[in-house]
């Protein structure tokens, strides 16, 4: 087997490898918003001295995958895969999969597409994992007692459960997560979008979820999961709550981004969940699946949370009134110790602004508009 090296790997070679009328009848341009191009220039600065071991040259994924575990080995994924009923099962330490405009569908039995069972894995690039509208594919991506990992530009679409779901035994931790959209993940019904299961200190940056997620929880969904944070995400449209908190989750952090225009709750902080922050958020246009119902946030349960700097209102645009001005209150401590709610804007949700029913809440220079 002949390779290349990402250094020495030129842009042309990697535009002819990806050729955009591949994805005429894939509705690939739909899942990723910009030119997959941009992304192959990327993975060029600065180069590498790893060598590529392009999957599509093996006779089957195993193969490659076992190819791809050596030293300074990367396993490239170019143009269409279909996993055939086979899934990535990755359970090799330091582990590197790199995609140049991959497009990943199923037309086998359901299966994950990329299942993780080892530490320091990285994957990234330009990924597209798309179930179809069979909803062929499981999971986007499962972590299953996976640590350190550092996984980016996925783009997940129509697969059954969870488009990212991390679990395991003895913990999935320490892991980092970067640009990756999931559009209408959770299409059992029953399944997030994103759920984190007894996983701890993960960070991710910039995950955005599009109409995901099950009615009856959060479509960002953590239990158990302490140390995680959120910077610039965004939850949109979620069939639920957008984020929900659960089972003695600790020490959550979420700065930035946006949750709106879910059916349920915004945001969910319940079953002992404590010690979160909430910074600069705008959370607004939930509550869409019945008038005067939910809550932009709803603590519930949960002590030791802090709102603060962020913008909660009903409205699709702050200050218009249209068809979405449904949320029922802005910040609901239904009940719970020791809460902070300070320099929040919050206005024009259908109730009140802030209802406090919680114990020692304090509630400090926050603006409050009828």
């Amino acid at each position: 087997m002949s390779y290349t090296t990402i250094k020495d790997q030129s842009i042309q070679q990697l535009i002819n490898i990806v050729d955009e009328s591949t994805w005429a009848n894939k509705n690939y341009m739909e899942t990723y918003p910009g030119s997959h191009i941009y992304d192959l220039i990327n993975v060029l600065k600065g180069g590498s001295d790893d060598y590529l071991v392009w999957a599509h040259e093996y006779s089957s994924l195993g193969a490659a995958l076992a190819d791809a575990a050596g030293t300074n080995k990367v396993l490239a994924l170019a143009g269409p895969f279909d996993l055939a009923g086979t899934e990535f099962l990755i359970n090799v330490a330091n582990t590197k999969i790199l995609g140049f405009g991959a497009y990943i569908y199923n037309s086998g039995a359901n299966v994950n597409a990329f299942h993780v069972n080892a530490d320091y894995v990285t994957i990234g690039g330009s990924i597209v994992i798309n179930g179809g509208g069979s909803y062929t594919i499981d999971r986007g991506l499962y972590l299953e007692n996976a640590n350190y990992c550092q996984i980016s530009g996925l783009k997940i679409k129509d697969v059954y459960k969870e488009g990212i779901r991390l679990a395991g035994t003895s913990f999935s931790k320490q892991n980092h997560f970067d640009d990756i959209m999931l559009t209408e993940c959770g299409r059992d019904g029953a399944s997030s979008s994103l759920m984190i299961y007894v996983s701890d200190n993960n960070t991710f940056e910039k995950i955005y979820s599009i109409s995901g997620g099950a009615a009856s929880h959060g479509d960002f969904y953590l239990v158990q999961s302490d140390g995680c944070h959120f910077t610039d995400c965004r939850i949109s449209g979620a069939a639920g709550h957008g984020l929900e908190l659960s089972t003695n989750t600790y020490a959550m952090s979420w700065k930035g981004g946006d949750v709106g225009g879910c059916q349920k709750h915004g945001m969910v902080f319940t079953s002992g969940a404590r010690c979160c922050t909430v910074a600069g958020a705008m959370i607004h246009m939930n509550g869409q699946i019945a008038s005067n119902t939910y809550d932009g946030i709803i603590i519930d349960t949960a002590h030791h949370i802090n709102i603060v700097d962020s913008w909660i209102f009903p409205e699709k645009e702050p200050g218009t009134a249209d068809a979405f001005q449904k949320q029922r209150y802005g910040i609901n401590v239904n009940v719970g110790n020791h809460n902070i709610l300070h320099d929040n804007h919050i206005f024009n949700n259908l109730t009140l602004q802030i209802i406090d029913n919680g114990t020692d809440t304090i509630i400090h220079d926050n603006a409050l508009l009828y």
